[in-house]
């Protein structure tokens, strides 16, 4: 099965406030963040990260929590990624700064809506993507729950876990989340 998520943040002090999180601490938002991703996520599922995974500049530190996560986990860097993106971190499948899932990359499509279909993914949200006017999906992270740019626009889908619950959707649960 196909997941995706942005901004978990683990290790983050501040966004609790910044995002009014329901923890009291970040070792508690932590183990609820891992324990919701491995009670979702089975060893052969893939999960879509786009970007901001963890608030932290010590390797060590981010290398053991992404060995707890369950999954094959492909990578859209975020601007706080710097560690995995300048070590190549090889719990990712790949690292990739903007990713086109379809046939301009790889043959894989995602189950959408009960059907494969391309989506376009990245960290940031964007106004505007290839195929937009024909139905193509876009799913981005980056606003959290502050998403007021891209209110409005059809087919474009926050996939922060601020919005979705703190644990990877299936590009499904998304689509139907936002109707």
């Amino acid at each position: 099965m196909d997941y995706i998520i942005s901004d978990n943040h683990w290790f983050h002090g501040n966004i609790l406030k910044y995002e009014h999180r329901p923890f009291k601490t970040t070792h508690e938002m932590d183990d609820y963040m891992i324990q919701a991703w491995n009670d979702t996520i089975g060893v052969n599922d893939t999960v879509y990260y786009l970007g901001d995974i963890a608030f932290t500049n010590n390797f060590q530190v981010l290398m053991r929590l992404l060995r707890t996560l369950k999954g094959k986990i492909y990578l859209v860097p975020g601007n706080h990624d710097h560690s995995c993106v300048r070590n190549n971190v090889p719990r990712f499948q790949w690292i990739e700064n903007k990713l086109f899932i379809g046939d301009s990359i790889t043959e894989k499509k995602v189950n959408v809506a009960g059907k494969y279909e391309k989506v376009t993914m990245s960290h940031y949200p964007m106004a505007s993507w290839n195929a937009k006017f024909h139905g193509r999906k876009h799913f981005y992270g980056h606003v959290h729950s502050n998403d007021d740019v891209m209110r409005g626009i059809p087919n474009a889908y926050n996939v922060c876990a601020d919005v979705i619950g703190y644990k990877p959707f299936t590009f499904l649960q998304v689509v139907k989340f936002y109707t």
